[in-house]
């Protein structure tokens, strides 16, 4: 399955709503957890479906022998990005519903950011990578994966001593350190005027790696092509004394 539709989406956010409706202080974690995972669900088909466009697009712009392919990259990027912000928008005002203790406004910005760590590398490798549909799925849910398993919000304070650090570059780490009641579980969370420029960062470290990884990919081919065109220049001029 690929992900939840939009008129799916709205049903299961109704759910969420009358199902944890008048929660009790302490049920925090449940609610939270009912509603990234629809949030990342709502989403997820738009992601998938990025690469199937950009092949599209790519194709058009050959075939018509026009140059708006950029353009067009930017205003989907925009596109999803929008629709990021109302399902974080959604998800948060579906949680004031539903319990009255996380109504801080940095709360959804760790909600967001969490979000956004989690699908900004697919958007990247969907819309500005040449990789096939099948590769762009499996490096894109690394991010979510590796949440799972390293950012120790699924069982606080355990894992591997060395190996646990890693929880550091996990937006999800940061929310949960605002979790009432799990604030103090979380084993060396930063203090809290800290969260948010965290959250920020990490939110955005999938898009920041590739956006490193293009730079370092973009002086290897000019390298090369340096190379090459040195190397031609000689034979030209080995073939004009000869």
């Amino acid at each position: 399955m690929n992900g939840i539709t939009m008129p799916d989406a709205q049903f299961f956010f109704c759910n969420v709503y009358f199902s944890n409706w008048n929660s009790q202080p302490g049920s925090e974690a449940l609610v939270l957890v009912a509603l990234q995972i629809i949030s990342y669900f709502s989403i997820n088909p738009y992601l998938i479906s990025l690469c199937d466009w950009r092949n599209f697009m790519t194709e058009e712009a050959e075939a018509l022998m026009h140059s708006s392919v950029e353009m067009n990259k930017a205003l989907k990027s925009f596109l999803v990005l929008a629709l990021l912000l109302m399902i974080s928008l959604v998800a948060f005002g579906a949680l004031q519903l539903c319990i009255d203790t996380l109504s801080a406004y940095e709360l959804w910005i760790s909600l967001l950011f969490d979000s956004a760590s989690l699908t900004l590398p697919l958007i990247c490798l969907g819309l500005y990578s040449s990789i096939p549909l099948q590769m762009v799925q499996t490096l894109g849910s690394m991010p979510f994966l590796f949440m799972v398993f390293f950012s120790t919000t699924f069982s606080p304070g355990a894992g591997v001593k060395g190996l646990k650090n890693m929880r550091y570059l996990f937006a999800r780490f940061y929310l949960w350190c605002r979790v009432p009641g799990y604030e103090n579980l979380m084993e060396g969370c930063p203090p809290s005027n800290e969260l948010t420029p965290l959250s920020i960062f990490t939110g955005c470290l999938g898009a920041i790696i590739f956006l490193c990884a293009l730079i370092v990919l973009y002086f290897k081919v000019c390298r090369v092509s340096c190379t090459f065109l040195e190397e031609f220049c000689k034979l030209i001029l080995t073939y004009q004394c000869v």
